[in-house]
């Protein structure tokens, strides 16, 4: 499911898990569900091409977004 990158895109990260790790800001004030949908389509096929797509995507930025 792509419910944590959703959460991470739109949120952020402001208390990294190690001090390797950066923080990095929300976008969810300055990004549209159909950018957002469009840069998750984007990453999954880049850093995952062997995965399948995520089905229902724009739903679950829905969903997620509610939350």
């Amino acid at each position: 499911r792509p419910d944590n990158l959703i959460r991470i895109i739109l949120d952020g990260i402001q208390a990294p898990a190690s001090v390797d790790s950066g923080f990095m800001p929300g976008f969810r004030d300055s990004i549209s569900d159909r950018q957002l949908t469009d840069l998750i389509q984007w990453m999954r096929k880049r850093f995952a091409p062997g995965q399948r797509p995520w089905e229902n995507l724009e739903q679950a930025v829905q969903r997620v977004r509610a939350e």
